[in-house]
């Protein structure tokens, strides 16, 4: 089984079976913290590393994780719990038996022909993976 995981709040875990075709995506674990008199959403770093161990175990053997970079306009807040949070995934994949693999924004989206406009990759999203549209 193959592993794929968008770091961010809003990101996701998936999880491929290509011999089965069995598919499944798995919502970004995200807890509420108060920082502050704000309550913000953060990573469940918990439920996250739970999660990778829990589906390494279940048979993803390989991992792919987007290799990011800061992002314009980002705030250095955002920027360093961003970092933190890749950081976090990078570190639990690592813990476990399966291959971690870096691949940049570049790379992925030319391999599966995915336009960098929102809109467009969410169309293409849908051409590629059609029964889970509804989740983006």
């Amino acid at each position: 089984m193959i592993g794929a995981i968008d770091p961010g709040l809003t990101g996701a875990i998936a999880v491929s079976d290509p011999r089965s075709g069995d598919f499944k995506v798995y919502p970004m674990p995200v807890a509420r913290q108060k920082v502050g008199k704000v309550i913000r959403k953060v990573l469940d770093e918990d439920a996250i590393v739970a999660t990778i161990v829990l589906l390494t175990d279940a048979g993803v053997t390989d991992w792919f994780v987007e290799k990011v970079g800061g992002i314009r306009g980002q705030s250095a807040s955002g920027a360093f719990n961003f970092g933190f949070g890749v950081g976090l995934i990078v570190a639990a994949i690592k813990t476990t038996p399966a291959r971690l693999h870096r691949v940049t924004p570049q790379k992925w989206k030319g391999e599966l022909n995915v336009p960098a406009d929102k809109e467009q990759a969410r169309a293409r999203a849908n051409d590629l993976l059609p029964m889970i549209k509804h989740l983006w």
